[in-house]
C-alpha cells in the first residue's frame, strides 16, 4: 500500500468492513504523523505526531480484526521503493498484489 495517510487508513478500515483478507500488506510511507493530517486520519491521535505513519495501521491495531493478513510497515516512499525494483509490475513484485479477497455470497449474509 502505497502511503499510511486518510485513503490508506480508509482502505484499512473497508477491508475490516466487509472482506476476508489473506496475504501480505506491505505499508509504505516515509513521513511521519504532523499536527496538520490528525484531523483527516482516523488512525491519527496527538499523542502519534513525529512518529512513522506507516507503523500506524499495524500497531494501532487497525489489522488485527485481520487475521489472515500480515501488514508490514516500511519507513520508505513508494518512489524510492519503485526505483529500487524497477518501473514495470513494481506493485507485484513489492507484494502488494499477493493477497486475496474473498466476499461473501448473499446466502451466508
Amino acid at each position: 500500500m502505497a502511503g499510511a495517510g486518510a485513503i490508506g487508513q480508509w482502505f484499512i478500515y473497508g477491508l475490516n468492513a466487509e472482506f476476508n483478507v489473506n496475504g501480505t500488506l506491505h505499508i509504505c510511507d516515509d513521513d511521519t504523523v504532523s499536527g496538520g493530517n490528525i484531523q483527516r486520519c482516523v488512525a491519527f491521535a496527538q499523542r502519534m505526531v513525529a512518529g512513522r505513519r506507516a507503523e500506524v495501521p499495524v500497531q494501532g491495531g487497525h489489522t488485527e480484526r485481520l487475521p489472515g493478513l500480515q501488514a508490514i510497515p516500511a519507513q520508505l516512499s513508494s518512489a524510492r521503493f519503485a526505483s529500487r525494483v524497477g518501473r514495470v509490475g513494481w506493485l507485484k513484485r513489492f507484494g502488494c498484489l499477493r493477497w486475496t479477497v474473498r466476499v461473501p455470497d448473499e446466502a451466508s449474509i
